[in-house]
């Protein structure tokens, strides 16, 4: 069945990379708050230790905590809030990240099969969901825990357009640009919650 699933996606990506089918990407405009430049600002970031885990459908991937740690450490670093305790630095607080990619792969495959095997004449949109959830401690004990949902839309063949007025990306752009509005959001709550 693996073997199966593996020959079946390499013949996808076979028949869309010649057909010149590449993804165009978007963050879904309903969940979208405005990224970074909406993050809180404070005079002296906090130092923290950060633990991140990644999930591919519920089922924890050691690649997907490396790409996800990465990602979340970079707008952490940008948004100068609570930043990643460099050496010698003393933390005061833990932050803690769990990010899950959840998607249908079955209706993914399938809609990537039929885009491929048109040459890219009939389009086809498939949906990554993103739930992140966060708990962040002080170094005084006060806690804040919260879930996020996030999607991105990624569009392969002639056929599939995003809706008007929305701007495309590549698949790791917009990976990108949720994980800046997943960090603003965490961080506005956490504003709310008066941890910092």
């Amino acid at each position: 069945m693996k073997n199966r699933f593996i020959a079946c996606s390499s013949l996808v990506i076979l028949a869309l990379l010649l057909s010149g089918c590449m993804p165009k990407s978007f963050v879904d405009p309903g969940m979208y708050t405005g990224g970074l430049k909406t993050a809180p600002k404070i005079d002296k970031p906090i130092p923290v230790t950060l633990s991140v885990a990644g999930y591919i459908n519920g089922s924890e991937s050691s690649m997907a905590t490396s790409v996800w740690k990465r990602r979340f450490s970079k707008a952490l670093d940008v948004a100068q809030v609570l930043v990643p305790a460099g050496e010698g630095q003393a933390p005061q607080g833990n932050l803690n990240i769990q990010m899950d990619n959840v998607g249908d792969m079955g209706q993914a495959v399938g809609k990537g099969f039929v885009t491929g095997f048109t040459l890219g004449l009939v389009g086809s949109t498939v949906t990554d969901g993103y739930v992140m959830k966060s708990s962040y401690t002080t170094a005084d004990g006060r806690k804040s825990e919260h879930e996020y949902r996030h999607a991105i839309h990624s569009m392969l063949g002639a056929g599939a357009n995003p809706p008007e007025g929305v701007e495309t990306m590549s698949p790791m752009e917009a990976v990108d640009l949720v994980v800046d509005d997943l960090v603003a959001q965490m961080l506005r709550e956490m504003q709310t919650d008066k941890m910092f």
